[in-house]
């Protein structure tokens, strides 16, 4: 496992820095208590710029993280999915990665 979140860790923190961590973002509350809807997609980079492909939906039960529920459902995934959810605050879509940082799409 700490191969996983080493190789996670190398991926997320670019996006990150490249789309601009908005923590204070409230989409996703920390401890929500309700199951939440969130899209899925699978980032991928491509020399300084960052490919999002929506490879499906799923339904996050109560206090799981968001984007691991993304990635231990969707095959296509592959560990390298972030999860969004519209937040109609900011009308942005705003999304998660696997570190739990926040930032808009």
């Amino acid at each position: 496992m700490g191969t996983w979140f080493a190789g996670a860790a190398r991926l997320f923190l670019p996006i990150g820095v490249v789309l601009g961590l908005a923590s204070e973002v409230p989409a996703f509350e920390e401890d929500f208590d309700q199951p939440m809807a969130v899209q899925c997609y699978r980032v991928d980079s491509y020399y300084d710029d960052y490919r999002f492909e929506e490879v499906g939906s799923v339904m996050v039960p109560p206090n799981l993280p968001p984007a691991r529920a993304c990635n231990v459902v969707e095959y296509a995934c592959k560990n390298r999915c972030v999860a969004c959810a519209h937040d109609y605050d900011y009308y942005e879509d705003i999304c998660v990665d696997a570190a739990g940082r926040q930032f808009v799409k």
